[in-house]
């Protein structure tokens, strides 16, 4: 099987793709493959997290000393606190169906003492037939692989899209209206119900395009009062937005605060019913869901005020909606660090008595439990929302003969809300994969069962976007999106490896002042010169040396690939101008005018087609 083929057997979903390209258009095209692009990423991670991690743990004894190759030869970590805090830790597992049930659902009792959180796996190597295996090695590489491997991938999907984006800036529009009218359709296609899917797609991508021409003639005709009162109604419009991004922080601060505070309580589950202590676990998932299901409507609502064209005021709606997304995050992991790092009043294993810090036994699978709940929450409010909100608006559009009702409760796809709900969901996803390592195997099933959903959605119960805009402009910006959301949680992500001191009851890295110490334990255990090296690479010297070499590497590719584009641009009106000249002459010695303006033309036109295809090549 060739390289071609075997890529080719992992497009999934292909035919599922081109039926809603023909029903929603390409716009909506472009989240269905941002998903399945995910889902596949997701795939590849939990494999990668299965196969390193958790097949050794499950199938493996782990041995019962600490060597030189976990604690080094100095011994400056303390084991004893380790196992005598290890042997205390307990869980509450229920025999009862219903709280096994909501267990399932909450990440706590008998789903903390499964391989789904950081708390399950050991501190100590693992007996194999040959030889150990370092478990808390094998933990740390693996969490920083699956980040670093969700960086390159991003960036290569991000840079791939680019080159199929970025083109020409003079005549884009026309390019693209005579390229799709003359030269879109496909002639080989033989079943008909593919050519009406590749026709609506035509005619979708030709409405989206006509309507960009639109709205930059009609930005172009703007009389300077017209321009005033569109610039002062998007300073009001942004204005709001930040007032209302900052109380959504304080909400799911304060929910996050008061779901602690109650669930750690010793005597909470004698005093109260398991569903009130259900809904208070999910209380900070409720409030998120409450604020990303309002905060979007409104956000659209003002978006309508600022005047930007379709393509743009998409951009501009999921910016906003990114910022919401992350403050929550950071609200919540706020909220966390605050709880997880109390020091007062705390025993030996550095566990709270619940007044004024939380009884947390072990921290790392709380945090896990936090974030598998949220991924869990967001997966059902999504289903409900489709199944249910679109559901019934379809109903009542199909069923009610009223024109007025049928045009109101017909129900787009709404792009951007469907984008950032991935976003979202991904970003859930790196945020907690250190603290539960399986929460990969959760959002690969979630995103499954999301592609049908939408797939019904997008079918079945919403029409196209009625501004549909250009999706070869946003599927990169997607990615760019996701990019961002990266790099704000891998602050948290990096301070958690290399600062924060574990917990002393569970996990692989009970033993240690920081999960990056097992690193340096395998430094100092190393020859002298490889210890030599490793500190000369990490040092600030060093890394700031190679950016900064880096940055003049960008900055030489850039200038070189602008040179050479305008190079070729010259030669081709040069070119051009003796193609002219030659048929000048041949006017001159015997040609007729029509020959000769005939000539001039397809010179014009060659040189327009040429410098477009030099252009894109360049990019």
């Amino acid at each position: 099987m060739s390289w071609n083929e075997a890529m080719y057997s992992f497009d999934v979903w292909r035919g599922a793709l081109k039926k809603i390209e023909g029903h929603q258009g390409m716009s909506v095209v472009s989240y269905f493959t941002f998903l399945r692009w995910l889902f596949l990423l997701n795939f590849f991670i939990f494999l990668l997290i299965f196969w390193v991690i958790t097949f050794f743990q499950v199938a493996f004894k782990a041995t019962t000393v600490y060597d030189t190759d976990l604690i080094g030869s100095d011994s400056k970590f303390n084991t004893t606190i380790a196992e005598t805090c290890s042997a205390s830790y307990t869980t509450n597992v229920s025999s009862d169906a219903l709280t096994l049930i909501l267990d399932f659902f909450q990440g706590t009792g008998w789903m903390e003492d499964t391989a789904m959180f950081n708390g399950f796996y050991t501190d100590k190597k693992l007996e194999l037939a040959a030889s150990n295996y370092n478990m808390p090695l094998a933990y740390f590489l693996v969490t920083v692989a699956v980040m670093l491997i969700s960086l390159v991938v991003m960036v290569h999907n991000t840079l791939s899209n680019l080159k199929n984006t970025v083109m020409p800036k003079e005549n884009t529009s026309k390019v693209n209206v005579c390229n799709v009218v003359f030269a879109g359709l496909d002639f080989n296609i033989a079943q008909l119900e593919s050519m009406v899917l590749k026709l609506k797609s035509i005619h979708l991508g030709l409405v989206s395009e006509l309507q960009e021409q639109r709205h930059k003639k009609e930005k172009k005709n703007r009389t300077s009062e017209e321009k005033y009162k569109v610039y002062t109604a998007r300073f009001f419009v942004n204005f709001n937005i930040i007032l209302m991004l900052g109380g959504a922080g304080v909400a799911i601060y304060y929910a996050q605060e008061f779901s602690a505070d109650f669930t750690t309580q010793p005597d909470v589950a004698t005093n109260y019913h398991s569903l009130v202590i259900l809904l208070v676990q999910f209380l900070p998932s409720i409030v998120i869901g409450v604020l990303n299901g309002a905060y979007p409507v409104i956000f659209g609502l003002l978006g309508k005020l600022e005047g930007y064209c379709p393509a743009t005021a998409i951009c501009f709606q999921l910016i906003r909606m990114v910022f919401l997304r992350l403050a929550s995050l950071v609200m919540i992991v706020v909220s966390l660090y605050v709880q997880i790092t109390c020091s007062r009043d705390l025993n030996s294993c550095r566990v709270g008595d619940g007044n004024p810090c939380a009884a947390i036994q072990c921290w790392e699978t709380y945090v896990g439990s936090a974030f598998y709940k949220l991924i869990v929450f967001d997966f059902i409010i999504n289903v409900a929302v489709t199944l249910g909100v679109e559901g019934l608006r379809k109903l009542i559009s199909s069923k009610c003969q009223c024109s007025l009702v049928k045009t109101i409760a017909q129900s787009e796809f709404d792009l951007p809300s469907n984008i950032l709900d991935l976003v979202y969901s991904q970003t859930l996803l790196w945020i907690g994969i250190y603290f539960a390592p399986l929460i990969s195997a959760v959002s690969v099933v979630c995103y499954f069962m999301i592609f049908y959903v939408k797939y019904l959605s997008a079918m079945y119960l919403t029409v196209p976007p009625e501004k549909p805009y250009q999706a070869s402009k946003s599927n990169s910006f997607f990615t760019i999106i996701l990019m961002v959301a990266f790099f704000v949680i891998c602050v948290p992500v990096g301070y958690v490896l290399s600062n924060l001191e574990p917990s002393p009851m569970c996990g692989p890295f009970r033993v240690y002042s920081a999960p990056a110490d097992i690193i340096r334990v395998q430094i100092d255990n190393a020859s002298f010169w490889f210890s030599v090296i490793w500190r000369v690479v990490t040092s600030s010297a060093f890394v700031a040396t190679l950016i900064i070499l880096l940055i003049l590497l960008v900055y030489y590719c850039t200038a070189l690939k602008s040179a050479h584009k305008d190079m070729m641009n010259d030669q081709l009106k040069l070119e051009g101008m003796d193609k002219k000249y030659l048929f000048s002459r041949i006017n001159e010695l015997g040609g007729t005018p029509t020959e000769s303006v005939a000539a001039e033309r397809s010179s014009g036109a060659s040189i327009s087609i040429q410098s477009e295809t030099v252009a894109a090549v360049g990019t």
